[in-house]
């Protein structure tokens, strides 16, 4: 386990544009998707296997579509319509894996 302090951690680990990319976040949003960003990187991950998936991570995924970095996303259900675009229907607009 390693302990990572954020914001600073994510900030000290990613290159300028990557967070000049989340500048439009609200603070605690992007403290999040930076450090998601940061875990994909440091990793060297090419693969992101997800559980459902809100605005963060849907983020996350939009930041990384110019990299290769292959997605698969479980849909899975809050029990209500979300009001929001999630990570399922990005991964359904490019054509990641999506399970059912």
């Amino acid at each position: 386990v390693i302990p990572v302090e954020v914001p600073q951690d994510p900030l000290r680990l990613l290159g300028p544009a990557e967070i000049r990319d989340c500048q439009d976040l609200p603070p605690a949003r992007k403290s999040f998707v930076l450090l998601g960003r940061a875990a994909i990187k440091v990793t060297g991950a090419t693969r992101v296997l997800a559980m459902g998936g809100g605005g963060v991570s849907l983020k996350e995924a939009e930041l990384s579509e110019d990299q290769d970095i292959r997605w698969t996303v479980f849909a899975l259900s809050r029990g209500h319509k979300e009001m929001f675009p999630t990570l399922v229907d990005w991964a359904v607009k490019n054509g990641a894996e999506v399970i059912r």
